[in-house]
């Protein structure tokens, strides 16, 4: 499996024009932002969407995938493509209350170590060690 860092990168440029913005979506964000700050929340969320890249610019946030691309800011998400990713991102931190607010082990991600919440393994986050451990092959 490739790493978050070798995987193919969407591209917004490819995506987003002034005609993409007007044809999209507006709606209320679900979303609260500010919960990107804790860097355990945006890890897991990045789990949930490995298919997605993430950034903050301009006092908002955006999301792209291969096919669609979200924008979040003040209350309200802007949208384009197939793809609800506001839904899809609301539902990652959803998953990740859910589960407690699973800490990575040793503290906020960094070089070097494994995957700390429950992924696609199976592994139970703070059951002592990564997700996927046992067994991983």
């Amino acid at each position: 499996m490739a790493l978050r860092g070798q995987r193919k990168r969407p591209r917004i440029d490819a995506l987003f024009s002034a005609k993409s913005w007007e044809e999209s979506r507006e709606s209320r964000a679900a979303v609260d932002l500010s919960v990107l700050a804790d860097p355990h929340a945006e890890f897991a969320v990045g789990l949930r969407l490995s298919d997605v890249a993430h950034w903050s610019q301009d006092g908002g946030h955006w999301w792209c995938s291969q096919d669609s691309w979200a924008y979040i800011t003040e209350g309200t998400a802007y949208q384009w493509g197939p793809r609800d990713l506001a839904t899809e991102t609301g539902a990652a931190f959803q998953w990740w209350e859910g589960a407690g607010r699973p800490e990575l082990p040793g503290g906020a991600p960094g070089f070097g170590r494994r995957e700390g919440l429950a992924g696609p393994c199976g592994g139970a986050a703070g059951a002592g060690g990564a997700a996927g451990e046992a067994g991983a092959g």
